[in-house]
């Protein structure tokens, strides 16, 4: 909704100013500082829409690790970028420590570590592919 939003920002930038005085649209239009963390924040939510499409038809089990490390570099990579507005900053920080914590449950959860390992595409690879602690992995061998 925020992308088609950026999108029509002329349409809807003159539709406020022009109800200055009947409809009262105006008290919601957006300042030039508001459009801009409205692009920021579109910006970084772009690879988490990309992922909800990326698995809405066929979503399995060993597809929510690999989207899971996509989101978390992702933000990442935001949290090291000093052009974001502050309050940018703040959601993606807590946006990457929400992601930590269902990255940490996947931990607990043994069905995860069997199904990626029993996937033909990935296996225990993925995992060495993405710099997993060594015991880690061993201990997901020994789960299957």
């Amino acid at each position: 909704m925020l992308d088609v939003a950026l999108e029509y920002r002329t349409t809807i930038v003159r539709m406020t100013e022009l109800q200055v005085n009947s409809h009262g649209l105006c008290q919601w239009e957006l300042t030039e500082r508001e459009w801009k963390i409205a692009t920021q924040l579109c910006d970084i939510l772009q690879a988490s829409h990309l992922l909800t499409l990326w698995g809405k038809d066929t979503p399995g089990l060993t597809d929510v690790i690999p989207a899971m490390d996509i989101i978390d570099e992702q933000l990442a990579m935001s949290a090291l970028n000093s052009t974001l507005n502050p309050t940018i900053c703040v959601a993606v920080n807590l946006g990457k420590r929400t992601i930590n914590c269902y990255y940490n449950k996947s931990d607990d959860s043994s069905a995860y570590r069997i199904a990626m390992i029993l996937d033909p595409q990935n296996k225990l690879q993925y995992f060495r592919d993405h710099s997993w602690p060594e015991t880690w992995i061993q201990e997901a061998q020994f789960l299957v």
